[in-house]
């Protein structure tokens, strides 16, 4: 399949995992098929890694017909998950991974100069479709993304945040440092503000959720059509029956794998 393809005239290699196109991280199985068929077929730049090795390969990809109305750039590899390895971690080690994962996002939040903002957070929409995708995976995902909500709520409900466990803390430690109680007022106009902020928040979060929902399932339709196109026929510039290359993004989505690229 895909003879003559301008991967195995860069040197792609079987199990090759790229990890960068001209710079831009792949986070998303189709999103390196999609850089390369949106842009021109002009020269891009690989970041891959091959065993533990990096290398940076230069490749341009060719206008070829696929089924599709109008030509695209390709570069003729078969897109494959990366093979899924069962980890028996000790309990203690994974707990305290989430609890460091937690403070990282956490300060990540409140960076400024961070990529991460509120934005990126789930809410119940996100939480859901996480544990019922979970739960198609295994028992075992459904069990560790249980664990880490847990672990992350826990964290987040002991900040000192009025309408949070830790504010009603924080306020009790107020409370014994001055040696009366805070005027009733205070607190209570402190607590009516926060959670206006707390369900603004939610909201906000909710509807980011809604539309990365509508992002997914536009993705994953994306998936099946190019699924169910043919291979593309390249033209016979470079090696007259050399197969199509099998590599890996860094990171898989959900269960698809797209087609030729």
């Amino acid at each position: 399949k895909c003879s003559n393809s301008p991967a195995m005239s860069a040197g792609l290699m079987p199990g090759d995992r790229i990890l960068s196109v001209d710079g831009e991280a792949i986070g998303h199985i189709f999103t390196a098929g999609k850089l390369i068929a949106q842009t021109p077929p002009v020269p891009h730049t690989l970041s891959v890694l091959r065993g533990e090795r990096s290398l940076e390969i230069s490749i341009t990809p060719e206008l070829v017909q696929d089924g599709s109305a109008e030509p695209r750039p390709m570069i003729g590899v078969r897109w494959a998950p990366e093979p899924r390895v069962l980890v028996h971690e000790n309990p203690f080690r994974l707990i305290s991974g989430v609890v460091y994962m937690t403070f990282d996002v956490l300060k990540a939040l409140l960076n400024p100069r961070s990529d991460v903002s509120v934005k990126d957070m789930s809410g119940p929409v996100g939480i859901a479709h996480a544990l019922f995708a979970s739960a198609r995976e295994s028992l075992a995902m459904l069990l560790f993304l249980v664990v880490f909500i847990n672990i992350n709520l826990a964290i987040v409900n002991l900040l000192p945040l009025p309408v949070l466990d830790g504010g009603h803390i924080a306020f009790a430690i107020a409370e014994k440092l001055r040696g009366k109680p805070l005027p009733p007022r205070l607190m209570a106009n402190s607590q009516a503000l926060f959670i206006i902020l707390l369900f603004s928040m939610m909201a906000y979060i909710t509807l980011h959720d809604i539309m990365r929902e509508f992002d997914m399932a536009r993705t994953r339709k994306e998936i099946r059509q190019v699924q169910q196109t043919p291979d593309p026929v390249f033209s016979p510039a470079a090696d007259a029956a050399a197969p199509a290359q099998t590599v890996a993004p860094t990171n898989e989505a959900e269960t698809n794998m797209p087609g030729a690229e």
